[in-house]
C-alpha cells in the first residue's frame, strides 16, 4: 500500500519492506528537499517473531530538476539508528534519474 497525502507526505507499507514516511517541500525553482524515515525490523528466528523493531533509517535528500525537465540529480545522506537513536552506520552519495516518455 502506498498512500500519497497532501502537503508532501507519503506512507509506505509493503510486505517484507519497512514501513516509512516521506516529507518533502519545494526549496527552489527546480529544487526539492525530502526526508524519509523507515522503521527497521529483525527476524526473531521463527514465524511468530518476524516483526521485531530493531531501529530506523533516516534519509535526507536534495533533488534538482534540470532545465529541460527530463532529469533529476539527487544528493543524499543516510543514517541507520538503533532503538535508542544512536547512529550505527551512515553514508552519503549522489544519484541521477531520467524521466521516461509517456506512451499512449
Amino acid at each position: 500500500m502506498t498512500l500519497f497525502a497532501g502537503g508532501g507526505g507519503v506512507f509506505i507499507d509493503k510486505p517484507s519492506h519497512p514501513s516509512g514516511v516521506v516529507a518533502w517541500k519545494q526549496t527552489g525553482d527546480r529544487q526539492f528537499a525530502f526526508t524519509i524515515i523507515q522503521i527497521s525490523y529483525t527476524n526473531g528466528g521463527n514465524s511468530n517473531n518476524n516483526n521485531i523493531e530493531s531501529g530506523s533509517t533516516k534519509i535526507k535528500c536534495v533533488a534538482t530538476l534540470n532545465d529541460a525537465g527530463d532529469s533529476l540529480s539527487f544528493m543524499f545522506t543516510f543514517q541507520n539508528l538503533d532503538l535508542d537513536g544512536t547512529v550505527i552506520d551512515s553514508n552519503s552519495g549522489t544519484l541521477t534519474a531520467a524521466r521516461i516518455p509517456v506512451e499512449s
